[in-house]
């Protein structure tokens, strides 16, 4: 690597350390940007870091193409696509063994989505992983259990602009919702961590047809949450009636939650109505 593209990754995992929400000396922001934007060749591989002190897209996007530098993509972009995906993969994910850049990365991530790792100095230490752990209880893929590794999708939830917390705009039925979803098909392969924010979106609707292709048996590759003509047969040949009970019911009935439909039966049974839903769904399926 050329002497100045070291100096230009230094400098950009420097100014990525200044993200903190709280206590941002903004002055010392505006002076690394600046010099950050002399030392960068390419502008378009590093775009410049908008220098207010808040989280946004901006901040976002940057952090996935520094992460992307130090898995040595070559082509470096705001999303965090398959390429990404294909190297962290290869790469086991990251976890307290690694250390440094990267995960200096990934400690400004989750300040970003406010967890503190207790500082951004590269070592994965007990905060580090308290952030981990609270961040995947949140989303709803952890049930207790201390988490010291990022898998590739966990991460892919990290670097996203999603709360794992309620929204002034949500509800608790919605995100209990959200969260049963994410625990029961995370390990499904095109399912990823949707928010659990309270509030319903296209990425949990798509979550919700994912779920029922699971519970078809669908081979992993098909299963891409898009409606087809496969997944209303299936329904048709597999209606939920009264009595019935398991994960087309509350799948059936999360999504009356979601879509604002009032409930009172339990979230593993249906009765005539499915009314209530919305208040023991958490209780039924341990959200």
């Amino acid at each position: 690597m050329e002497p100045v593209a070291l100096e230009a990754q230094s400098l950009l995992i420097s100014l990525l350390t200044s993200i903190e929400r709280e206590n941002v000396d903004t002055s010392w922001f505006y002076r690394a940007n600046k010099t950050y934007k002399k030392k960068i060749n390419d502008a378009r591989q590093f775009p410049p870091i908008l220098e207010d002190g808040i989280t946004g897209w901006n901040t976002i996007h940057a952090l996935t193409r520094a992460l992307q530098w130090e898995l040595g993509i070559e082509k470096l972009s705001d999303n965090f696509g398959d390429t990404t995906m294909a190297y962290l993969e290869s790469a086991g994910g990251i976890d307290d063994m690694n250390g440094g850049d990267i995960v200096q990365i990934v400690q400004c991530a989750f300040y970003c989505k406010g967890y503190s790792t207790g500082g951004i100095d590269g070592d994965w230490g007990d905060e580090t992983t308290e952030a981990a752990t609270q961040m995947c209880f949140d989303a709803g893929i952890n049930s207790g259990q201390t988490i010291k590794s990022l898998t590739p999708k966990m991460l892919k939830g990290l670097f996203s602009m999603d709360a794992y917390t309620l929204l002034p705009t949500g509800t608790e039925a919605v995100r209990s919702v959200q969260r049963w979803l994410n625990g029961r098909y995370l390990d499904f392969l095109n399912y990823y961590v949707v928010p659990a924010d309270g509030i319903f979106s296209h990425s949990v609707q798509r979550a919700l047809y994912i779920a029922i292709q699971f519970e078809m048996k669908l081979s992993p590759a098909a299963g891409t949450g898009s409606f087809g003509p496969a997944t209303p047969k299936f329904l048709q040949q597999n209606p939920i009636g009264t009595g019935q009970r398991g994960p087309l019911v509350q799948i059936f009935t999360g999504a009356m939650v979601c879509q604002k439909v009032r409930l009172t039966s339990s979230g593993g049974g249906a009765d005539e109505d499915f009314t209530g839903f919305s208040e023991t769904f958490r209780s039924d399926t341990g959200q």
